[in-house]
């Protein structure tokens, strides 16, 4: 399941560029980063919802009390 951008760093209290940028050097592991295609510039970013919870240091019991 994959979490928008702009919530996942809402989430880790920093900036989506701030969190691409500690993405494309690895020292987050919340999602993938996908090199651009030819022709073009842009890298594209995935969050998955399950790493950025892991990193976030949720487990499922802390989960359900948040979403009640």
């Amino acid at each position: 399941q994959k979490v928008r951008c702009k919530e996942a760093a809402k989430l880790l209290g920093m900036s989506v560029p701030r969190m691409h940028a500690l993405m494309d050097r690895r020292l987050i592991d919340i999602g993938v980063v996908i090199p651009p295609l030819p022709g073009n510039k842009k890298k594209s970013y995935q969050v998955y919802k399950q790493k950025l919870d892991k990193w976030l240091g949720l487990d499922e019991d802390e989960k359900m009390q948040i979403t009640q």
